[in-house]
């Protein structure tokens, strides 16, 4: 297994400590979770990444080693706590990415901090209407937080099921089992059943988008959850800063078992980002 150089700690705010990882030197990259998982799906781009950038990790409040969120967080709520982290990281002049939820917390800074962000990277993003989004709680249902050892066998459940469907192809075996939790399953589950649950329903995605001044990158892959809304979303963005790239298979974020197709990923991150960037 490869031996990980990351920086760990805890960056204070005041609803509370958000944990990040931190790796590399050059321009900051802050790249944000797909939740439930951790910004240990992270570790493998990062060891890529951080040749040429500074990449800092940051879980968002309530995942992972974050505190837990005193209440139930909106998009908003959560892009001010992120920014006041970034804050007091000293961070400015950086590139962001999301995905999903976070895809939108990202959108949101992007919109409130133009001067912030270099480049904007969101890794599946897409606006559905309630009636899909019930669809999808039917799917991938959020149990109530109860202290048994069924709650923590429903969130393992919960996770695998999720990563099945952005990974078709995976395996869980002896040899992998390690690395599986590591990248997927280390967020903190009795953290998750903490009040309330994130889906961005109530957040205005679309008039978001046309407002961005940005340059924005929008990826997709055939087997994300968010795939349908691809189209239409990214066309909502103002399309001289916009830029866009299919998967031909399953994204490798996903594929927390096959740190042999990061370098895939972090090519596309990286070419944007220096396209993102006038020459000096």
């Amino acid at each position: 297994m490869t031996v990980l150089t990351h920086k760990r700690g805890f960056v204070a705010t005041s609803l509370g400590q958000l944990h990040y990882r931190a790796h590399g030197e050059g321009p900051p990259v802050v790249l944000m979770q797909t939740l439930p998982f951790s910004t240990a799906m992270f570790t493998n781009l990062m060891e890529i990444l951080g040749q040429y950038y500074t990449c800092y990790a940051i879980d968002l409040l309530g995942f992972s080693y974050s505190d837990r969120r005193p209440k139930s967080m909106s998009v908003e709520e959560n892009a001010a706590n992120i920014e006041e982290a970034l804050d007091n990281l000293g961070l400015d002049k950086l590139y962001l990415l999301g995905g999903h939820f976070t895809g939108s917390v990202a959108v949101e800074i992007a919109v409130r901090s133009p001067a912030r962000i270099k480049g904007l990277m969101l890794d599946g993003i897409g606006i559905i209407s309630a009636e899909e989004r019930a669809v999808f709680a039917r799917i991938l249902p959020n149990v109530p937080l109860e202290p048994s050892a069924q709650y923590v066998a429903g969130r393992w459940e919960y996770v695998e099921a999720l990563m099945r469907r952005l990974d078709p192809e995976m395996t869980i075996s002896a040899a992998n089992l390690e690395v599986m939790m590591e990248r997927a399953f280390s967020f903190m589950f009795f953290r998750l059943g903490g009040p309330g649950g994130e889906t961005g329903g109530d957040y205005a995605l679309g008039d978001r988008l046309a407002k961005l001044t940005v340059p924005t990158l929008v990826m997709a892959s055939p087997t994300d959850t968010m795939r349908p809304w691809h189209e239409a979303t990214f066309a909502l963005i103002p399309q001289a800063l916009a830029r866009q790239h299919i998967f031909e298979g399953i994204n490798p974020l996903y594929q927390f078992d096959r740190p042999d197709r990061a370098p895939e990923y972090a090519a596309l991150l990286m070419d944007f980002m220096r396209s993102a960037t006038p020459a000096s």
